[in-house]
C-alpha cells in the first residue's frame, strides 16, 4: 500500500468492489484470491465502459493500462470521450447500462449534472469507479493521485539540492 500511496480503507474498498463483481472471491482463514471465471448477470457482456473528458496523454495512458489489465482477463473496453458536454456524457452512461456493460471507469465532469445516473448506479451497487474525483464527493470507488504527497515530494526535492527559493 505505500508503494502506491493509497490507504487501507481504499484498498479495502476496491477489493469489495472487486468481489462484487466476481473477480476476486475471499476464503476465511486463507485470503483473498483472484478468480479465472467471471460469475455474475453481466457475463454475457464482457465489456468494460470507459468515459473519459477529453484525450490527454494521462487519459490515454491510464487507459492504456486499464486497457491491458483487463485484455489479460479477455475484458474487452468501450472508450467514448464526453469533451466535457454533460449531455453527451450522459448518453454515454445510459448506452453502457443499456447494453449491460460489465463496469463503468469515468472521469466526470465538474459541477456534474448527472448525478441522479451515478446514484441509481451506487445504490444498485453497478460497478462504478471514478477517476480523480467523484462528482460532488459522493461516497464511490475513487482512483486518483495524492496531490499533497506529489507537492512535499517536489519541495523536498528542491531544498534537498540546496535550493531555497521556489515557486509553484
Amino acid at each position: 500500500m505505500k508503494k502506491y500511496c493509497v490507504s487501507r480503507i481504499t484498498v479495502q474498498k476496491a477489493i469489495n468492489d472487486l468481489k462484487k463483481i466476481g473477480y476476486v472471491q475471499r476464503t476465511s482463514g486463507k485470503g483473498t484470491f483472484v478468480t479465472y471465471k467471471y460469475e455474475d448477470e453481466n457475463s454475457k457482456n464482457q465489456t468494460v465502459t470507459i468515459i473519459i473528458m477529453y484525450d490527454t496523454q494521462d487519459a490515454l495512458e491510464t487507459i492504456s493500462g486499464v486497457e491491458s489489465v483487463l485484455s489479460a482477463k479477455g475484458v474487452r473496453i468501450s472508450l467514448g470521450i464526453s469533451r466535457g458536454i454533460i449531455l453527451k456524457e450522459r448518453e454515454m452512461l445510459k448506452n453502457a447500462i443499456d447494453s449491460k456493460s460489465a463496469g463503468i471507469i469515468v472521469y466526470a465532469i465538474n459541477g456534474n449534472k448527472n448525478m441522479d445516473i451515478y446514484d441509481e448506479l451506487i445504490v444498485n451497487e453497478y460497478p462504478l469507479i471514478f477517476i480523480d474525483k467523484p462528482p460532488f464527493y459522493i461516497d464511490c470507488s475513487l482512483v486518483s493521485s495524492d496531490s499533497f504527497i506529489g507537492g512535499y515530494k517536489i519541495a523536498q526535492h528542491f531544498i534537498e539540492n540546496g535550493h531555497d527559493r521556489f515557486m509553484f
